[in-house]
């Protein structure tokens, strides 16, 4: 009798796991932990080795503008003698396809201009808006793309001088004049314009690089001629080339 309750259960005995396929429910679960925890660790690698992921898109239209205007005797807004070529892309949007931990910094945005023969360098000078002249500036300055978000903005590009010593370099900067010029000759007038916005980020040594092509139809142009110093500012679209292919 003694020797059959020895061999039995006890109160406190816990009872067999049930069984999968043979195997422990307890074995399965442990193992299924195991497998979670090293794809949790792989998918964590593969973000910080991937980093952040910054996409650019041009813009899809731009304003000729010149950098200096008067009001003339006429009471009618005008561009000054001196005045010069800047460029206002409208908008630089961005996407940031890395994971939320992972941000980016803009560190800078320029685009290079055809005019005809003639190729300018421009820098990011404002952030504006396109929709009202009257809209405050603000100076550019690196911005923050955050990781799995989007950033836009509108941005204005100037000219700059590059000095060495007492020597400037000022192939940069086109005149207004010089563009109203090249627009209205009769011999090969200024048709279209090709340009590149070239984007650096932060501690990184790639460069963004995507391109557009501006045309300037007839009615543009007569506009142009008709309106002179006086027509200070022109909105003309912007098609990316990579959407011509």
């Amino acid at each position: 009798m003694n020797s059959r309750k020895a061999k039995g259960k006890g109160p406190n005995s816990e009872p067999d796991s049930p069984r999968i396929w043979k195997y422990k429910a307890t074995d399965l679960a442990g193992l299924a932990a195991f497998a979670l925890s090293i794809f949790g660790y792989g998918w964590y690698i593969a973000n910080w080795v991937k980093g952040a992921d910054v996409q650019f898109f041009p813009p899809d239209q731009v304003e000729l503008r010149c950098s200096d205007t008067k009001v003339s005797e006429t009471k009618v807004e005008e561009c000054t003698a001196e005045s010069n070529v800047t460029i206002t892309a409208s908008t630089m949007s961005y996407v940031n396809r890395g994971d939320p931990a992972y941000n980016a910094v803009l560190r800078r945005e320029q685009v290079e201009a055809k005019f005809g023969d003639k190729q300018i360098v421009l820098d990011w000078t404002y952030f504006s808006d396109i929709s009202s002249t009257s809209a405050p500036q603000k100076v550019a300055t690196p911005r923050v793309i955050l990781g799995g978000q989007p950033e836009s903005h509108e941005t204005r590009f100037y000219p700059r001088l590059s000095c060495t010593g007492d020597n400037c370099d000022r192939s940069n900067f086109l005149a207004w004049s010089e563009l109203l010029r090249i627009i209205n000759q009769k011999d090969s007038p200024l048709k279209s314009i090709s340009m590149k916005f070239l984007v650096t980020l932060f501690d990184s040594e790639t460069r963004i690089e995507k391109s557009c092509v501006v045309t300037i139809d007839q009615g543009s142009r007569e506009q142009f001629a008709k309106q002179g110093a006086s027509l200070f500012a022109k909105t003309l679209p912007c098609v990316s080339t990579a959407a011509k292919k």
